[in-house]
């Protein structure tokens, strides 16, 4: 873990140590909620939960950029919770054991929290410093995410008023369910590329005489979400921010 703290940005990656040594699994994260909220607490920032359990954290502008629209930054705090084959891990109680592979972070028998992690990190990194300049923030870091999207779905209007997210969507205050809109389009078009990358898989198998045909489309459904899982390439990411 000692050399996850080394890599830069070395904020994101301290906060992204700190978060995977929380457990957080899915439709169990008391735990990581309480981290939320105490990092906020810490960092002198209001934190505060909806009725669906999600947390909103508000930072104020900077002095410079008071004048900006309230920024909206958005992250899940569940993870995808399996271990290799024949590990007794409890997601539960224990948290992530990363380490440093040449480019790569991995971690031992158990996927990585990556998604989300990272950007539930990145988030914090920026509600925690002091020299980036910037809008008035509201952090929502949502529940449930791997298994039924729970938090987004349940997400309680009128506490958000910002009208801006980093992914550049535009939302209005009053109607802020249209956030879960965006998400459930978003993984919609990602079913629907699956889909049709598995039945390409399927037609091809079958040309080449392959036996089993359907297990090369599995393959293509589930490959791509295992690997996002298991391992990241430090130099695949764009933290310009810090």
């Amino acid at each position: 873990m000692s050399d996850i703290r080394t890599l830069k940005p070395n904020t994101l990656w301290n906060c992204f140590a700190d978060l995977n040594a929380v457990p957080r699994p899915s439709k169990r994260e008391e735990r990581v909620v309480a981290f939320v909220r105490d990092f906020a607490d810490r960092h002198g920032l209001k934190s505060m939960l909806d009725s669906a359990g999600n947390v909103i954290v508000t930072k104020p502008a900077t002095l410079d950029r008071q004048d900006r629209p309230t920024m909206i930054m958005q992250a899940h705090l569940d993870m995808v919770h399996k271990a290799a084959d024949g590990l007794n891990f409890d997601f539960s109680t224990r948290g992530i054991d990363m380490w440093v592979d040449g480019d790569w972070v991995r971690a031992r028998g158990t996927t990585l929290g990556a998604d989300n992690g990272l950007g539930v990190a990145a988030i914090l990194a920026v509600l925690a410093s002091k020299d980036l300049s910037h809008p008035p923030i509201e952090a929502l870091f949502t529940l449930d995410e791997e298994q039924g999207m729970g938090g987004a779905l349940g997400l309680q209007r009128g506490l958000l008023t910002g009208r801006l997210s980093l992914d550049r969507a535009l939302f209005n205050p009053a109607v802020e369910h249209q956030l879960t809109g965006f998400f459930a389009i978003s993984h919609a078009v990602l079913l629907v590329e699956m889909v049709l990358l598995s039945l390409v898989a399927v037609a091809l198998a079958r040309r080449l005489s392959v036996r089993h045909s359907w297990l090369a489309g599995a393959l293509v459904l589930a490959t791509p979400s295992l690997l996002g899982h298991s391992f990241v390439n430090t130099k695949d990411l764009p933290f310009a921010l810090f």
